[in-house]
């Protein structure tokens, strides 16, 4: 069975400010870039794929992993038949802490 992908709130806004950094130099390679995640986020369907454990796992409440996506970190945790996409973020920031964790909506 298939699980779904949820994004959060703030994983919405990410991915929103991302493309449209993007944009300001190319609209198209924006629009690519944000076709290309989503099929790649098409793979956290299987229940067979899981990435490795973020960093920010051990000070998490609930298991985080995370996927690189070209300059980025998708961090994600699972629930029964769903994924949910907590931030996108670029790999050079510092890692979330546990309490920025809990405080991404549900």
């Amino acid at each position: 069975m298939a699980r779904s992908v949820r994004f959060s709130s703030t994983a919405r806004q990410d991915v929103h400010d991302i493309v449209a950094y993007i944009h300001e130099d190319s609209p198209a390679n924006a629009l690519q870039w944000r076709q290309r995640l989503y099929e790649k986020l098409k793979i956290l369907r299987s229940e067979r794929v899981s990435f490795a454990l973020a960093p920010e796992n051990e000070f998490a409440r609930c298991e985080v992993r995370q996927f690189l996506f070209g300059r980025y970190r998708v961090l994600y945790t699972t629930r029964e038949e769903e994924v949910f996409i907590l931030t996108v973020r670029h790999g050079s920031r510092i890692f979330m802490s546990g309490e920025e964790i809990d405080r991404v909506d549900t």
